[in-house]
């Protein structure tokens, strides 16, 4: 059985009858089709959170791959 990560389910039945009832939690909705998980509505406060998260993650992975570069000596003139 699949770990659903959701304190609230929703069929699809349910998401075309009133999306917006689904999409009003506070919280991630699972959303099932014939018993089976296929997706989930999050908040979007909460979707930017994740955004936001992952553009950090990245940037930290960036920042460990370059971090031992050698230096290049720029002026400020050539700037």
């Amino acid at each position: 059985m699949q770990e659903i990560f959701s304190n609230y389910t929703a069929t699809i039945a349910d998401l075309q009858k009133n999306p917006r009832a689904i999409w009003g939690q506070d919280e991630p909705v699972a959303i099932f089709d014939h018993d089976e998980p296929i997706g989930y509505c999050i908040p979007k406060d909460l979707y930017l959170q994740m955004m936001n998260a992952l553009e950090d993650a990245h940037w930290v992975r960036v920042i460990e791959e370059r971090k031992n570069d050698p230096e290049i000596e720029v002026s400020w003139n050539d700037l």
